[in-house]
This record gives structure tokens, sequence and C-alpha cells, in this order.
């Protein structure tokens, strides 16, 4: 018997879809061994050196960090598949690096915190938040626009 696909209507950028499409996004991503990769951040990955133990350790590290790539990438395409106008418009910052991860956390910002409350946590975490020296300026200032 061949599994059934779930399938998920496109968010458009409605305040008042955002808690149920997620809830369907998130359920989505985990039928397709997704949802860890959305939820984490990229593993930590070492230069190489050092004993035979620590370069065991650095390949696990490294494959598991090829995988989230990989994954960031499916990640970046579904929801430009499932998004659509200012929705899309958010993901589409982020089509020079596919990265997934970071289009869904500035949708999580931009639709989770509705009202005063919501505006009081967006300020704590715009105010913690830093570059990395590894991040594109423009990717970044994209984020912050948000």
């Amino acid at each position: 018997m061949e599994a059934r696909r779930l399938k998920i209507r496109v968010f458009t950028g409605k305040a008042d879809e955002w808690s149920a499409w997620r809830a369907k996004f998130e359920a989505l991503m985990d039928e397709q061994d997704l949802l860890d990769s959305l939820e984490s951040g990229p593993p930590s990955t070492s230069e190489g050196g050092g004993s035979s133990a620590l370069r065991d350790f650095t390949a696990d590290t490294d494959e598991a960090a090829e995988e989230w790539k990989k994954n960031n990438r499916k990640i970046f395409f579904q929801l430009v598949l499932h998004t659509e106008g200012s929705a899309a418009g958010l993901v589409s910052r982020y089509r020079s690096t596919k990265d997934g991860y970071k289009a869904w956390k500035g949708l999580i910002v931009s639709y989770e915190h509705q009202g005063t409350g919501g505006l009081v946590t967006l300020t704590m975490e715009i105010n913690a938040c830093c570059m990395e020296d590894s991040e594109v300026p423009d990717d970044f200032l994209s984020a912050m626009s948000i």
C-alpha cells in the first residue's frame, strides 16, 4: 500500500492563518524527515588535525553538517512552494543562500509575535541579535528588516 503524502495550503502571510499553517508545515517537514533540521541550527564542525579519535569525531560532525545543509536546501524549496504574497517575499530574501532555516526563523519572527506581548518579545530578540563573522551583511540586514 502506498503511503499518502500530506498536502497543505499555501501560506499567504495573513496573520490569522499562521498558527494552523505552521502546525501543518511542521507536520509536512516531519513526514519528509526534515523537522529536526528545521528546528535546529546547523551543527558545529571542527577543523581537521589532532588524534585519530578526534579525526573520527570530526568526520562524523562534518558528515552531519553536510546532511544538515542538504536538508536546509530542501526546507527552503518547500517554503518557496508553500508560501505566496508577503510570506513568499520574506522567504525570497534567502534565495541567494537557499537557507531554509533562516527563512523559517524569519517567518516565525514576522508572524508568531502578534500583539503587545509579542512586540516586547520581538524587541528583546532584535536587541540580542548579532551578525556572525561568516554571515553576508545583506542577508543579515534583510533578516533584521522583517
